[in-house]
């Protein structure tokens, strides 16, 4: 998948086992190798990504939930960071 388009609705990878500890999200790959503590605005946009919302709709709930910070910008770092976890085999276009 590529997510440089905003119209791709990502969601978690169906073998990626995560729990929501505090206000941050924990992410454990397929192969049990390696733990990734999400921050509270990558918690937001992981919990954002339900396969429904596009990344202009995941952008726009992270804008709306920060202060400081143009949507723009936002959306850049969303689809940065969803771009990573793509990579990264823990998230995939819904289908």
């Amino acid at each position: 998948m590529t997510v440089g388009e905003r119209s791709q609705r990502p969601q978690p990878a169906a073998d990626v086992v995560h729990d929501r500890v505090g206000d941050r999200v924990v992410l454990i790959d397929a192969e049990g190798r390696e733990l990734i503590t999400l921050n509270p605005v990558g918690a937001l946009v992981w919990q954002a990504m339900d396969g429904q919302r596009d990344l202009s709709a995941i952008a726009a709930i992270v804008h709306d939930a920060v202060e400081g910070v143009g949507l723009d910008e936002v959306t850049r770092d969303v689809q940065s960071f969803v771009d990573e976890l793509v990579t990264e085999g823990l998230v995939v276009e819904a289908r």
